[in-house]
């Protein structure tokens, strides 16, 4: 399992550099440990304590200001970038 994960993960890694901005790209693969974090908490039962949390929220808003999605920016997406 962990191999296949860990393969997984590699791959959607490479794919992303193909289709979104390097900068966006690496912002978002190196928060991973908050979503270990999460799961740790569902599946193994984990502390999850105030600090946790606090950073874990931080962590998504600043991936969410970093990448600027459309709907915070107002820019139209252009779907044709996205095919070829």
């Amino acid at each position: 399992m962990r191999s296949f994960f860990g393969c997984t993960a590699a791959t959607l890694q490479y794919y992303s550099l193909k289709y979104i901005p390097l900068g966006d790209s690496s912002v978002i693969c190196n928060s991973y440990p908050v979503f270990v974090s999460i799961l740790a908490r569902v599946f193994l039962g984990e502390p999850f304590g105030i600090y946790t949390c606090l950073s874990t929220v931080v962590t998504l808003l600043g991936v969410v200001i970093v990448t600027q999605p459309p709907f915070l920016t107002g820019v139209e997406l252009n779907m044709t970038q996205l095919v070829s």
